[in-house]
Order: C-alpha cells, then structure tokens, then sequence
C-alpha cells in the first residue's frame, strides 16, 4: 500500500519492471510516462549462453561383464553310415574345436565333458532308409548323457518310398556337475542310413 502522511519515494514493483514512486498522495498517471514514477530497472532480453563448464571427474568403472563361451567342438562327417539299433554315429571332420574342455574321441564315437558348467548340445543329419530294409521304416537318432537317453533331443521320421531324405535335428543343454560326462548321437533303430552328420557342443559358462 502507498502511504499518504509523508512526501517521500519508495520502491515498487510493476509487473517485470523496478520502480520508484512518489509517496504522500496518490501517484498520478503510468509507470514510464509519469514524473511520479522513476524506473530503476527494467526486464532485458535474454543474454548469450554462457561458455560450456569444464568436464567433470570420470565415474567407477562398471561391474566385470559375464564370462563369454570358453570352449567348442564341432566335428562332422559326410560319408554314409548305416549303425545298428542304440549305436553311436561316426564324426570324422573336426569342423571346430577351441578351448580344453570338451574332447572328442573317434573311435568309441564320444564326446567327453572334463570341466564342470552349463553346455549347448546339438546336432543335425540327413537320414534315408537302409538298403536292407522293408518300406515304410520309422528312422531316428537322439542325444545320450552318460549314456541315457536326453528327454525332448529324439527326433523321427518315417521313409515311404526308397531313398527319400529327411532332416533329423534337436538341440538341449546339459549341466556336468561331477566330470567327465560323456555325450553321444546314438540311432533309434537300426532302419536308416545316415549322411552330412554333425554335432556342436559348446559350453557356456
């Protein structure tokens, strides 16, 4: 509020402006157009950005990321086999072997697993009937851990003329508690003839 009892000036301000105002009646007419108003300050434009600061200290570094796959084998083997029921298939070709913990030995057909940890286990082949059987035949092969047969890695299919062909697949994982762990690829029964036969086992931790 103004006051009325005395000739003085006091600060007010008017919207985004400063003023200093006559007191001791009522000042007459508007902020900056009027003896009864003196403007102290008055909202400018906006200035120039100022330069840009200096960069601050670098951060902890972050946490150590997850071990990446530390070993793999992947041997193959093209030419035809025809193994008997419950056998293991031949690999010849090592298409990829890295690290130490997984071997393969040819001749009893079996990957070994030395290191304990969680593995990737699949294969694939190419199966027909074989010569000396009966159409139509079921054929098929599936993984064994130690042995016994790994549920969900069985794969089938029927062969209903001669020489028909079928893509037989899976893939699972193991966990080896207590090394070593033998892996095969063993046939379901003794009815098919298998090519361009392949396994890959990699471990993951």
């Amino acid at each position: 509020m103004i006051p009325t009892n005395n000739i003085g000036w006091e600060i007010s301000s008017i919207g985004m402006a400063l003023y200093i105002v006559q007191t001791g009646f009522f000042p007459v007419g508007v902020p900056g157009g009027s003896l009864n108003f003196d403007l102290v300050t008055a909202t400018g434009p906006t200035g120039p950005i100022g330069t840009r600061g200096a960069q601050g200290i670098q951060g902890p570094a972050g946490a150590q990321g997850l071990q990446g796959i530390s070993g793999a084998i992947g041997p193959a083997n093209d030419p035809a086999q025809t193994p008997a029921a419950k056998s293991a298939l031949a690999l010849k070709d090592n298409l990829i072997d890295n690290g130490i913990d997984i071997y393969y030995t040819p001749s009893i057909r079996t990957f070994t697993l030395v290191t304990s940890g969680h593995y990737e286990v699949s294969y694939h082949t190419v199966a027909t009937n074989a010569a000396s059987v009966t159409l139509p035949v079921s054929v098929g092969v599936s993984l064994a851990s130690n042995k016994i047969p790994i549920p969900g890695t069985t794969s089938m299919a029927t062969i209903r003329q001669a020489h028909d062909v079928t893509t037989l697949s899976a893939t699972t994982f193991v966990t080896v508690a207590a090394p070593p762990h033998s892996i095969t690829l063993e046939t379901e029964n003794g009815n098919g003839m298998f090519t361009n036969t392949s396994v890959l086992i990699c471990r993951l931790d």
